[in-house]
Parts: C-alpha cells; sequence; structure tokens
C-alpha cells in the first residue's frame, strides 16, 4: 500500500528504565536531561504518536498529552527526544488507571524544552500499557498539543533507532479482528545509525486493537537476531 516515509499513583519504577540524574522536579513531573542505560541495545522504540502539534521555539506554550486505553489498566508516559542527542526525558509523576480517553497537563515548553532547544520536529513519546519496560508490546498513541486537539486521527507516526543496518523490511498493520484489516507497508533497506519513522494511515483502520509490527534482518549476515517490533494499540477516533 506504498513506501512507508523514512524520516508514572508513582513515578513508574524509572529507576529501570533510566538514571534519573539531572532530571529537575516539578509539579507534576520529572523532566530535563538523563543518561540513559541504553547504549547496549542495538534498536529501540524512540516514539508512537498519533499528532503533535509544532510549537514555538521562543514563546512558551502549555503542551497536553491525550491518549486513549480501553481498559483499567496502568499507563506510563514517556516524553523524549527522538534522537537523544541530549537525553531529554519527561516523566509524569502521577498515574491515571481510567478506561477511556486520557490527559496529561500541564507541560510547559518554557521550563525545559525551549531552553534546551527542542523544537516540536525532535520530540517523541512512548506511553506503555501495564507495565513499562522493553518487552511489552501494548501501547498508546500520543496526542501532543497546545490548542485544542485534532478532531480526527488521519496517521500514525512510529519511530525507532539501529545501530545496524537493516534490509528492506514491510510493516503490516493488522485489526486483531479477523479478516477485519490489513495493510502492508514495505520500506527500503536502512543505514546503520540510522532513525526510522515509518507513518502509517489511521482513516481506514476499524476501532479496536491493532498491531503494527515488523522483522527486519540485518545487512550484516553475521547478525543472526532480526529487529522484531510490535505495537500493539486500541485505534480509536477522538470524541
Amino acid at each position: 500500500m506504498g513506501l512507508v516515509r523514512s524520516r508514572v499513583g508513582a513515578l513508574f519504577a524509572a529507576s529501570v528504565l533510566l538514571n534519573q540524574q539531572g532530571l529537575q522536579q516539578f509539579s507534576n513531573r520529572l523532566e530535563g536531561l538523563a543518561t540513559q542505560p541504553n547504549a547496549g541495545q542495538s534498536w529501540e522504540l524512540r516514539s508512537f504518536v498519533s499528532f503533535v502539534e509544532p510549537y514555538s521555539p521562543t514563546t512558551t506554550a502549555n503542551l497536553s498529552v491525550r491518549y486513549y486505553v480501553p481498559t483499567n489498566d496502568r499507563s506510563f508516559i514517556e516524553g523524549r527526544e527522538i534522537v537523544p542527542l541530549q537525553n531529554y526525558l519527561m516523566l509524569p509523576t502521577q498515574n491515571i488507571a481510567d478506561a477511556g480517553w486520557r490527559t496529561f497537563t500541564p507541560w510547559p515548553t518554557g521550563d525545559v524544552l525551549i531552553p534546551k532547544g527542542i523544537g516540536s520536529d525532535q520530540l517523541g513519546m512512548v506511553i506503555w500499557i501495564g507495565e513499562p519496560n522493553r518487552n511489552v508490546t501494548k501501547y498508546a498513541a500520543a496526542m501532543i498539543y497546545h490548542s485544542p486537539p485534532p478532531a480526527k486521527i488521519s496517521k500514525y507516526t512510529l519511530v525507532f533507532r539501529t545501530r545496524n543496518a537493516l534490509k528492506p523490511f514491510t510493516l503490516h498493520v493488522v485489526s486483531d479482528r479477523a479478516g477485519a484489516y490489513h495493510a502492508t507497508y514495505p520500506h527500503p533497506a536502512v543505514d546503520d545509525r540510522s532513525t526510522v519513522t515509518l507513518e502509517f494511515d489511521a482513516t481506514p483502520i476499524p476501532e479496536g486493537w491493532t498491531t503494527a509490527s515488523l522483522s527486519a534482518g540485518h545487512q550484516d549476515l553475521a547478525i543472526q537476531d532480526k529487529v522484531n517490533l510490535a505495537v500493539e494499540f486500541f485505534h480509536k477516533q477522538p470524541s
């Protein structure tokens, strides 16, 4: 179906995921620059969003994050740079576990994002459902905005980084309702140390659990393990 465009309650066990040194305490979150212990990972999911509204690099805006979870499972938000040049992180210190649409706010850009020169084009987010770790496959797609949120989700954007070059692969987007929806997005080979941005159409996806997945082999034949990425999310249009 076309070529993909390349381009926590309590604080959720953050010590498991990262070194918090350097993060500042705000009223509802930790935010700042921190050292992440992921240098040994050959690839990493960096962002899964449905919308990021551009914000000014000089004038403070008050960001909100909206996302949907159909169950009472806890969700764990991590705002981060897509390319971790400064290891920017934002971690809410309160947890929401109500089924339905959830909102995190306020998140002023003037506290850290603008002073550190992190623009909206470099802002990513991962929202885990259930537990915040690499083995989790259930996520929520984040809407990040400072004016009224969009009335419709038109696309999803999934970003991962890889240390090693990858062979061509295909992104599959499949509804959990048998036979309801299956789209494929072929992607060309990827160079080493690349950031891969995968955009896929949200419009035809039926409401419900959906999985976006890929399995990519390495160009270096000595590396036998594949990049196996699966993001299971509940697709629902805003209401």
